[in-house]
């Protein structure tokens, strides 16, 4: 219970740039810079400077990214020196993007491009200076507030059932509070900043919901990339949920040659299918129990499907050697795509007649609950 009351307390109260999708794409580095002119042509007068709490980075760089559909792009670098950095030349004003400053994995502070002087406190995560700067710190400070007292209330919570309704007490009023943000400020950066906080714990949300948010949002909003990727996830994972069909999914096996999803679905049997990384801790933690998953249920008619994503071949080559995995693999990075998923991993059970049955399968009990129930239902048969 705890832990998944964090990590929802995670997506909704944290305002980073980064989401779990993000975080594999920014494996592959940023882009090459580009100026802020070609970005917005619009002429500003935007100063940035800053200070570092520590000496340790001097001779460093703060970066400015933004981002965009590949991940980020750099926008402009500032030097560090004696703990303080500014941005040599001014930007370009764009008060519809949020961008974000970054000095290697230690900060990451939200900035608006908004004509004035601001000053970013990279180690409280905030800039001011400009009225949309200060708009948006007030937002930031107000939510960790909020997430602040929540975990005390938490924390003091003596059973599950009363976490739980704080927890929900919680979320309605971030969703709230997000939603009145969105609405006062339907074409600026803190509205986008507003919507990506909704959006990013939104995954499995009513249609309604989404479409109200939608709804809020001005032109330059819903166009903005990082919104527009989100609601795509959000409106495949719709498209995805139990009791809907499964999506096809095309890639290459082990020995590469052409393999989908459909090779192994409307065969007569139930079909586990594993979205997973070599790289990620929790799906090769999550491997044993699946191989003794498969050994219970295979000769009852189970089929499980990895689906290797967001990886490199050689890594994934390997990861299955090590691990000794039985079941056929797909490789195919952007498979998460069609299915919404910003996580891995994602284990989801499709049934002989192509229909999702359950996703967000975690651990062996779950799994082999679920299963026990189908074979005493269908006469022991998967």
């Amino acid at each position: 219970m705890r832990k998944g009351i964090v990590a929802a307390l995670a997506i909704l109260s944290s305002l980073s740039l980064g989401t779990t999708l993000e975080a594999q794409t920014a494996r592959k580095g940023t882009k090459k810079a580009v100026t802020a002119t070609k970005l917005n042509p619009s002429k500003g007068l935007v100063r940035i400077s800053g200070a570092i709490p520590t000496a340790d980075y001097d001779g460093d760089s703060v970066v400015l990214v933004r981002a965009s559909e590949g991940g980020f792009d750099t926008i402009a670098k500032a030097p560090i020196k004696n703990k303080a950095f500014v941005f040599a030349k001014p930007l370009a004003q764009d008060t519809t993007s949020m961008l974000e400053l970054r000095l290697k994995r230690k900060y990451r502070t939200a900035v608006v491009l908004e004509n004035g002087s601001i000053v970013a406190d990279l180690e409280k995560a905030s800039a001011t200076g400009t009225p949309l700067n200060d708009k948006f710190a007030k937002l930031l400070e107000e939510s960790k507030a909020t997430a602040s007292v929540l975990e005390k209330r938490f924390a003091e919570a003596k059973t599950d059932d009363e976490k739980a309704s704080i927890y929900s007490e919680y979320q309605a009023g971030q969703i709230k509070y997000y939603s009145t943000a969105l609405e006062a400020n339907p074409n600026n950066a803190v509205g986008l900043r507003a919507l990506r906080t909704l959006l990013d714990g939104s995954i499995g949300a009513a249609p309604e919901q989404v479409a109200e948010w939608r709804a809020l949002a001005g032109k330059d909003i819903i166009t903005n990339p990082a919104i527009t990727s989100r609601l795509r996830l959000i409106d495949a994972a719709t498209a995805t949920q139990p009791g809907k069909p499964y999506v096809d999914i095309e890639g290459i096996n082990d020995q590469k040659e052409a393999s989908k999803l459909s090779d192994f679905i409307n065969k007569g049997h139930y079909t586990l299918v594993d979205f997973w990384a070599s790289w990620c801790g929790p799906c090769r933690r999550a491997m044993p129990g699946l191989k003794k998953i498969y050994e219970t249920y295979k000769d009852k008619g189970l089929q499980i499907v990895g689906i290797a994503v967001w990886d490199k071949w050689d890594d994934h080559l390997q990861a299955v050697a090590k691990d000794e995995l039985p079941w056929p693999q797909i490789f195919n990075e952007k498979a998460t795509e069609p299915y919404g998923i910003n996580g891995i991993p994602q284990i989801m059970l499709i049934g002989p007649n192509g229909i999702i049955v359950a996703r967000d399968l975690h651990g062996e009990e779950m799994i082999t609950k679920m299963l026990d129930e189908l074979l005493e239902k269908n006469g022991g048969k998967l």
